[in-house]
């Protein structure tokens, strides 16, 4: 992990050796993805229920209604997609820049 001050430039550094590589955010994405959906108030909370569509996927946690909490928890990609299709991708490049 590599967390960096944009203030002061001071940069704080776990594992150094792991630092070094280059890895996609994958489920962590799901923690700015969840801050700019609640900012923006495309979701009012975590007890807000995303309907499930019926399409059946392998994670069997995937396959029901979900509520942000839950979607959380199991890392619930149609969930996170259908909060990104709500904000934009013109509001994610905003956040992202900021």
């Amino acid at each position: 992990m590599v967390i960096s001050s944009l203030k002061s430039g001071q940069t704080f550094i776990h594992n150094d050796a792991r630092a070094k590589q280059r890895f996609s955010p994958a489920s962590t994405f799901k923690v700015m993805n969840t801050l700019i959906a609640v900012e923006e108030k495309t979701i009012a909370g975590k007890d807000d229920v995303f309907k499930w569509d019926g399409h059946v996927y392998e994670l069997s946690n995937w396959n029901h209604d979900q509520i942000l909490a839950s979607a959380f928890r199991v890392s619930c990609v149609w969930c996170y997609q259908a909060l990104a299709a709500r904000i934009g991708a013109e509001k994610y490049r905003a956040y992202l820049k900021q």
